[in-house]
């Protein structure tokens, strides 16, 4: 069973987990998983990351690391923590998929928009 609260979608992009170069094996809107030669030294680490032509600095708590000693990498789950708004809005805008569940999420600064569409 999925403990997985979120959609996720493979995708790959480079990232820096403190200073150490990763490539993402997925990412939801409050998560990633990445891959890295290096274990992070602390739970709490600092991620950049590049969504298009927008360049996002996040935190992030570690959840669990597999090491994997033949390939010599890590596989490490990364729950994203006080999200920056602007970073889910480009993702769902990049990855439309992420934004839905049963029903389509609306970012709160478009529901103005919706509104004036509606004339409410």
């Amino acid at each position: 069973m999925d403990k997985r609260k979120e959609k996720r979608i493979k995708k790959r992009l480079m990232t820096n987990i403190s200073e150490h170069s990763a490539i993402t094996c997925d990412i939801s809107a409050e998560g990633l998983q990445i891959t890295m030669s290096t274990n992070p030294k602390t739970v709490l680490v600092d991620i950049k990351i590049d969504l298009g032509k927008e360049n996002f600095s996040l935190k992030g708590k570690v959840k669990w690391i597999r090491r994997n000693p033949v390939k010599k990498m890590s596989t490490i789950g990364i729950s994203l923590i006080d999200i920056p708004g602007n970073y889910k809005k480009k993702l769902y805008e990049l990855f439309p998929v992420l934004a839905t569940d049963n029903e389509t999420k609306i970012e709160i600064d478009e529901i103005d928009e919706i509104n004036s569409l509606f004339g409410i």
